[in-house]
């Protein structure tokens, strides 16, 4: 091998790739643990919970508040209970959408960024 030759790195981080991907790290975390939006004065319990994952545990009855946490789906919950009490519930279906979720802006965030500035050093002559 030459003198002038460069071994291509594969996987190659920039710093400016890193600070990007932590600052959308940041965000989404944000957005997994920011506190549950106003429905516009509606109880959170009247508001459509988790769609399809079928509704909150057995033995909350009418009249129970939830607040629920996770983006893009609410994958943890905390219910009222009319009795007096607390219930806590994590909807793993809901996990695996929001890992997944993560995972895909991330990589995202990832390849477009490497992929400009790679362009960009392609175009220097």
């Amino acid at each position: 091998m030459s003198e002038t030759e460069k071994p291509k790195r594969r996987l190659q981080l920039h710093l400016s790739t890193a600070i990007l991907l932590s600052i959308s790290a940041g965000g989404l975390m944000l957005a997994n643990f920011n506190e549950p939006p106003d429905f516009g004065g509606l109880k959170y319990s009247e508001v459509p919970f988790m769609g399809y994952l079928g509704p909150p545990p057995h033995n909350s009855m009418p009249g129970y508040s939830m607040m629920g946490w996770g983006w893009p789906m609410k994958a943890a919950a905390i219910i009222h209970l009319r009795k007096g009490g607390l219930q806590y519930a994590w909807y793993t279906k809901a996990i695996f959408v929001d890992v997944v979720a993560f995972i895909f802006v991330l990589l995202s965030v990832y390849f477009l960024s490497e992929w400009l500035i790679r362009r960009r050093e392609a175009r220097k002559p």
